[in-house]
């Protein structure tokens, strides 16, 4: 277990890290530790400085931040170690030499960008997308890109990630009007809730269903707001889309986008469009309610590069840090006495 003493200008860790490689580490690589603490779970990120790389152990300095006179860094190796207490320590080894940003900062992520099939930017924004909605978008392709901290659009490089996603042109003269419109997703654990107004004939059902498990709902009022709860499923490892239908007496009305609920305890790296609106003509006794489409999508990064940084996607070693509070400035302080001096007083003989 490591040990260190609050809001020391240096702390010098000593840790065992070439026992469990198959190659021989050096100091040509880079040391990234996650600090997670367990009390709060609060996590900070930082590069062991000043490397010493030996057979039998390797050693590393992070800095304090000085009483708050120096911000944290992943880079410069600062921490704030509050709350005092036992830490978590995970220790991975990195190489910047994949990726314009170098080496990974964790606390960082990439950006995103849609553009149309004509490649006109749409929109844009940070990677680290829990639910974003793209709206008034026109019937066409779209296509979301992923890009490095460091190479933003529209000059940079995309890494080669993708989520695509067709709007299609809905005539009501075809297709009727829009009955159903999805206007917000939230993502949980276990459950995926899907937000959606109605303007369809009392009587009509909501149909969601795939290999797996399916959802009615019965329309009770004209127009409705309705929430559904689905459960993301998998086919072995692969998430399953659902299909969307609306029915009335036992005919299909309309089919919509399929959705893909995702769980929140995904890991990095994972999305996928939650759920999307079709464009639908507004054309002459269609009465929609909204022209445009719009897309929902979740897509968490991982850091702020797109490249292979991490050597080892596993830690080298995990471990127990004890970060102890600084002499005379500990929270609860006993002194000792000799005789009592009242009551609920907590003395020392």
């Amino acid at each position: 277990m490591l040990q260190a003493e609050y809001n020391n200008n240096t702390y010098t860790f000593y840790v065992t890290l070439q026992d469990v490689m198959y190659f021989t580490i050096t100091d040509s690589y880079s040391y990234l530790f996650k600090f997670t603490n367990d009390l709060s779970g609060d996590v900070k990120w930082a590069y062991g400085q000043n490397a010493i790389i030996k057979d039998r152990y390797c050693q590393f300095d992070i800095y304090s931040t000085k009483a708050g006179s120096l911000d944290e860094s992943v880079f410069g190796g600062v921490v704030n170690f509050e709350p005092n207490g036992y830490w978590k320590y995970e220790i991975y080894l990195t190489d910047g030499g994949f990726s314009p940003c170098g080496n990974p900062n964790p606390t960082e992520f990439g950006t995103w960008e849609c553009t149309n099939l004509a490649g006109t930017s749409i929109d844009s924004g940070n990677m680290d997308v829990d639910v974003y909605e793209i709206d008034d978008l026109p019937a066409d392709t779209y296509q979301i890109d992923e890009y490095s901290t460091c190479e933003p659009p529209p000059t940079g490089s995309p890494s080669g990630y993708i989520l695509t996603q067709v709007i299609s042109n809905k005539s009501c003269e075809v297709s009727g009007q829009r009955d159903l419109l999805f206007t917000r997703v939230v993502r949980n654990v276990n459950t995926n809730t899907f937000y959606i107004n109605s303007t369809a004939d009392v009587g009509s059902e909501i149909r969601i269903y795939n290999s797996a498990r399916t959802y009615i709902h019965t329309i009770t009022t004209n127009p409705e707001s309705v929430e559904i709860d689905i459960l993301p499923t998998y086919n072995g490892a692969q998430p399953q889309i659902y299909t969307v239908e609306l029915w009335k007496d036992r005919s299909l009305v309309d089919i919509y986008n399929d959705i893909h609920p995702l769980s929140t305890a995904t890991v990095p790296e994972t999305k996928t469009i939650l759920a999307s609106n079709n464009y639908y003509q507004d054309l002459e006794g269609c009465n929609n309610q909204q022209v445009n489409g719009s897309i929902f999508f979740a897509w968490r990064g991982q850091g702020n590069t797109v490249g292979a940084d991490y050597v080892t996607p596993t830690p080298l070693e995990v471990g127990k840090l004890l970060v102890n509070e600084q002499v005379g400035e500990e929270q609860v302080q006993y002194k000792e006495h000799s005789t009592v001096k009242g009551t609920n007083y907590i003395y020392n003989e």
